[in-house]
């Protein structure tokens, strides 16, 4: 009777453990993201919900260059950021977020955005597949930068307007651009920009299909304000909300983007000058990857938190995925296999295959 008794008190005390553990993950859920832009020279973050209101504001110490786009590396946390450091020349450099200090990584020559028309708009983004930064102009430069190197990997062909489309024959003027999920390892992701003179959202590629040069105008409607070089867009990795910063009759305001109809919705007026330049817009990862075990973006206790404690119990394979992973809208990862090796290269953990 003594052992049975015990017995009962350990389960009882286990099974309150991981529900108290259970119920701190939850807690974790698709926090609201930050986010990063420079403001007037300055970096600046804020909240979507209240751009008005700066979190941080320091300025980039190290350099006299203005920065055109940013970009925040979600493996790292590192913020990018390309500077132009002449009419005709851009440096990639890295930005520590505490001091504001800039970093020489490297120097890109002549890219071709020298014509009046096409303005030095340029557009930078986190390649989740490749592990890279995606670079696009609106002149048409096209290409990947691998962050080992900090030197171009892979050139493509300028992005076009398929036949059919509404803009087909158009030469496209995208300047910022911004991936879906953009966590480490996703199943799939898309590349979106916006065309600064058709004043609309474009996919660069097919869904899921990023590689292709072929540009496709997402809907008939347009975003609904005349955006400029000057600005940035970030899909948030948690969320895939977008969001775009813009300099519009000469204020910077944020406004969110929806992905389906194309159209810009303003939120507020970023930070409280009415005349500063925003350049660039970039999203602190919202939730930790490595608890976010099917890399959906959120940690919920009955999936990514019932998953952890298995794997904590030394559960492997199935056991570990059973009534786990939702079998209608799926997440990204949905084997052990992608799991484990998930857990194993981005979060440095030891499991027994």
């Amino acid at each position: 009777m003594p052992t049975t008794l015990a017995h009962r008190q350990f389960r009882s005390a286990f099974c309150a453990l991981i529900l108290l553990c259970l119920s701190a993950l939850s807690s974790f859920a698709a926090a609201t993201p930050t986010l990063y832009a420079i403001l007037s020279g300055n970096i600046v973050s804020f909240k979507p919900d209240a751009p008005g209101t700066l979190l941080t504001n320091r300025p980039d110490v190290g350099t006299s260059d203005s920065a055109r786009a940013i970009e925040i590396d979600p493996t790292t946390g590192h913020l990018y950021a390309m500077y132009q450091t002449s009419a005709t020349s851009y440096g990639l450099r890295r930005i520590n977020l505490s001091t504001g200090y800039v970093s020489d990584l490297s120097l890109f020559g002549t890219l071709t955005t020298t014509s009046a028309a096409a303005g030095v708009g340029v557009g930078l983004a986190y390649d989740p597949l490749a592990h890279g930064l995606r670079v696009i102009t609106a002149a048409g430069d096209n290409f990947l930068i691998s962050l080992a190197t900090a030197q171009p990997s892979f050139y493509f062909s300028p992005p076009a307007y398929i036949t059919g489309d509404t803009g087909f024959g158009i030469t496209p003027y995208i300047e910022h651009i911004a991936y879906t999920n953009a966590i480490p390892s996703p199943s799939t992701t898309t590349l979106y920009g916006i065309d600064t003179q058709r004043n609309v959202l474009v996919r660069v590629g097919t869904a899921g299909s990023p590689y292709s040069t072929q540009a496709y105008t997402v809907s008939t409607f347009a975003l609904g304000i005349n955006p400029t070089d000057y600005g940035g867009f970030v899909i948030d990795p948690a969320t895939n909300r977008a969001y775009a910063a813009m300099t519009v009759d000469g204020a910077p305001r944020l406004y969110e983007v929806n992905l389906v109809t194309g159209v810009a919705i303003f939120l507020g007026q970023i930070g409280t000058s009415a005349t500063a330049r925003v350049e660039g817009l970039a999203a602190a990862p919202g939730v930790n990857h490595c608890l976010d075990i099917d890399g959906d973006g959120e940690i919920l206790a009955h999936r990514d938190g019932l998953m952890l404690t298995r794997i904590a119990l030394g559960m492997t394979g199935s056991a570990v995925l059973a009534n786990a992973i939702p079998t209608f809208n799926p997440p990204p990862r949905t084997t052990w296999a992608a799991i484990r090796t998930h857990l194993v290269d981005r979060c440095g953990m030891t499991i027994t295959p």
